[in-house]
């Protein structure tokens, strides 16, 4: 997993597109585990019906 950036344009870049339903772990759970790993990262969660 990188950790560093060239530049603030290559931060801006960084947006993780994930489902709430996935094969051996929720959403939510990697949620839980990015947030641990990365604290100083920006979540947003989308929920939506379709």
């Amino acid at each position: 997993m990188k950790l560093f950036a060239a530049s603030g344009e290559e931060v801006l870049a960084l947006v993780i597109v994930l489902d709430f339903r996935m094969p051996g772990m929720s959403g939510i759970e990697l949620v839980d585990r990015v947030k641990s790993r990365l604290p100083w990262l920006f979540l947003s969660v989308v929920i939506g019906k379709y």
